[in-house]
């Protein structure tokens, strides 16, 4: 299984902790910046993974289905855009390490000092 889901973000963001409200905005594109003002650019692993299901459950309070059926109704409409999709724990380290402006989740197991570990309040 996996130890716990973590919030993570580029080292040199400013931003020190979010709001599950604030989060919940930025992962369902109603919003496109943190509280600061500065971008927010939320990133995904593949569907279907266990820490992406356990993410959106715990954090945003949607099933993998509603994200899926959200989603559909957003790009059909032209409403919105989903996070980026960028594959598995290593990947999405990746982008964050290389976008100031990413924000991601991993499992804590993953999480090391090339990124940020954020807490969500």
């Amino acid at each position: 299984m996996f130890a716990e889901t973590v919030v993570i973000m580029n080292p040199g963001n400013s931003i020190t902790s979010i709001s599950k409200g604030d989060l919940k905005k930025i992962f369902l594109g109603k919003s496109k910046v943190f509280t600061n003002g500065s971008p927010a650019d939320p990133i995904d692993m593949s569907e279907g993974s266990t820490t992406r299901n356990a993410f959106y459950q715990d954090m945003i309070k949607r099933s993998p289905e509603k994200m899926k059926a959200y989603w559909a109704k957003q790009v059909f409409s032209g409403n919105g855009i989903p996070p980026h999709d960028v594959g598995n724990a290593a990947d999405v380290k990746g982008w964050v390490k290389g976008n100031a402006a990413a924000i991601g989740y991993i499992d804590s197991a993953d999480a090391d000092d090339s990124v940020k570990v954020i807490p969500v309040n």
